[in-house]
């Protein structure tokens, strides 16, 4: 049996307001700690926001450490009778506030049975690959309706289906037709052990420091990033970053650490520090080691792309990535706009091999940090 995790009301320092809906725990209330079944998730979903006699679809999610400590459970959109669209960054910026590493999502199915639909599948693939770039895991999809709930991930495993191998998910059609011609039984949910409803504590750290200045040129971010951590001049490589809300004023400065156990850990860094400032908004830089070094790489390309493409998941938008030398700086989304590429829309990177060409061929820097 699991053990039981109880926390006590008294314990929350400082709540921030959301338009998601949040739960908080109160001194009495009992949760799975760890959640290591299905159906415990599942009963979590139904005691809180009674799915299956929703006559609206819900989606909600159930946020936890690497342990399956359960950090979180909210409605994180409310959609019609038959749908409801999913915003992704507004559920990754719930991961974020949470500090979770894994999750479980689910939605109801108001007007029919829980079979899972092709638009179903192909909103668990999304999730799971957003989350799989930011180091976050998507442990299932459940769907419910008055018959009960169907596992998505039982189905994935019962077709031997891997993410790794659908780079595109093409192959979900087909496993959408297999689930109309042999479903799967739903679970029950009155099979499962009651758990008491409760509400969620969420304790916020302080926000980050603030500077009333609006960015509107590179040459303007290069010098902050200049004058607030003498970049150009350090021997050791370093890389940094300025949040911004949207209507560009600086709202943290930040030294990004590069020592990270995994790749996916030193993005999820960005989009921590982008949920600890309030950002909308950053922009990347990095110090040149050499005078080469300052013409943008494959590496920088790389960079850029991801944070890039994993800020659509969170709201996020990168507005450039500078390298900074004695000698100046470069811009790489300079040479972005040059090529009229945007990242957002290379799905794959297939595209920064062109630029990477274009930069040696004939390079736009360095550019001068005086007026």
């Amino acid at each position: 049996m699991n053990d039981v995790m109880r926390i006590d009301s008294s314990e929350v320092k400082r709540l921030r307001q959301s338009s998601a809906e949040v739960h908080y725990f109160g001194p009495e209330i009992e949760v799975p700690d760890p959640l290591l079944k299905m159906q415990d998730a599942a009963f979590i979903f139904e005691k809180f926001f009674a799915l299956p006699r929703q006559s609206q679809e819900l989606f909600c999610a159930i946020f936890m450490d690497d342990g399956r400590h359960v950090l979180g459970v909210e409605k994180v959109h409310m959609g019609g009778a038959a749908s409801v669209e999913v915003a992704h960054h507004e559920l990754f910026k719930r991961c974020l506030v949470h500090s979770a590493s894994r999750m479980i999502v689910s939605h109801n199915h108001p007007t029919g049975e829980c079979l899972p639909s092709l638009d179903d599948l192909q909103l668990t693939w999304r999730i799971a690959n957003i989350g799989k770039r930011l180091g976050i895991e998507l442990e299932d999809h459940l769907v419910f309706s008055f018959d009960g709930v169907a596992s998505i991930r039982d189905y994935f495993e019962r077709e031997k289906y891997s993410l790794e191998d659908d780079y595109d998910g093409s192959q979900l059609e087909s496993i959408a037709d297999r689930i109309l011609q042999d479903p799967i039984p739903p679970y029950s949910l009155k099979k499962t052990k009651k758990i008491q409803q409760s509400e969620l504590l969420l304790a916020l750290s302080e926000p980050g420091i603030h500077v009333p200045k609006i960015l509107i040129e590179p040459r303007d971010e290069a010098l902050v990033f200049e004058k607030s951590f003498k970049l150009s001049a350090l021997k050791k490589e370093t890389v940094c970053a300025i949040f911004m809300d949207k209507a560009g004023r600086i709202v943290g400065l930040e030294k990004i650490p590069l020592k990270r156990e995994t790749e996916e850990a030193f993005y999820y860094e960005f989009f921590r520090l982008c949920l600890k400032h309030n950002a909308l908004d950053m922009v990347v830089a990095r110090n040149a080691m050499s005078e080469q070094d300052i013409r943008p790489s494959m590496t920088d390309l790389l960079l850029a792309w991801n944070l890039a493409h994993l800020g659509t998941g969170v709201d996020v938008h990168l507005s450039d990535y500078l390298i900074l030398s004695e000698d100046g700086f470069e811009s790489v989304y300079a040479y972005f706009l040059r090529e009229e590429y945007s990242p957002e829309e290379d799905y794959d990177g297939s595209g920064l091999k062109t630029i990477e060409n274009r930069i040696q061929e004939k390079p736009l820097g360095p550019f001068s940090l005086s007026d």
